[in-house]
């Protein structure tokens, strides 16, 4: 019977840490501007161990604008602006212009964050974890079936995001790593116009 006990009032104090620190995300995107950041993009095909890897920096403002710039090892931009997706590759001079429902999904968790969707309502919450400087939040996608987890790594200091990884159903892997992240606490401009003599590729 003591085991049962103290079963369930572990159980109780865990749920609750989930509530509190998912809650306490929610809050902190809310009361922001945006958030820039540098990033680390780490890409593992299922069978292969080592991963394809891309160096960028993100800027993304509210209410509906995020601008990923890919650096290394080629130059690329995705730029959503609202409803709206482009795909510019700078030394291709290409690009393709999308519906945001067609966005990735760590594209959909930048948005979600200067939206301020809720969490509850886009993901399923498996599990938290605390360390001694971060917290793990593990995800699962309500509209996407071919995402089996999603994890996010926040740091304990100012709630800023360190860490997104995303398994799908065919054991891939994504993880971007946030270095020089940063919560805006004031509006910044945000624009991107495709160079005159760019080609439209066909979606």
């Amino acid at each position: 019977m003591k085991k049962i006990a103290l079963f369930l009032i572990l159980f109780i104090v865990n749920f609750s840490f989930a509530k509190d620190i998912v809650e306490e995300l929610q809050k902190k995107f809310s009361e922001i501007k945006g958030f820039q950041t540098d990033i680390i993009q780490k890409t593992y095909q299922s069978g292969f161990s080592s991963p394809d890897i891309f160096y960028g920096k993100v800027l993304a403002v509210k209410p509906d604008k995020i601008k990923i710039e890919y650096i290394k090892p080629y130059k690329q931009i995705i730029y959503l602006n609202g409803t709206k997706v482009t795909l510019y590759s700078v030394e291709e001079n290409q690009a393709i212009i999308t519906s945001a429902d067609n966005s990735v999904l760590i594209t959909e968790v930048l948005e979600m964050i200067i939206k301020n969707k809720s969490i509850k309502s886009t993901f399923n919450v498996l599990e938290t974890k605390e360390t001694n400087d971060t917290y793990k939040i593990s995800l699962k996608p309500k509209n996407n079936a071919e995402v089996k987890k999603l994890e996010l790594t926040i740091g304990k200091f100012n709630l800023s995001l360190t860490k997104i990884s995303a398994q799908d159903t065919d054991n891939n892997v994504i993880e971007v790593e946030f270095e020089k992240f940063k919560y805006l606490s004031n509006p910044v401009n945000i624009n991107f116009n495709l160079p005159k003599n760019v080609k439209i590729l066909n979606n």
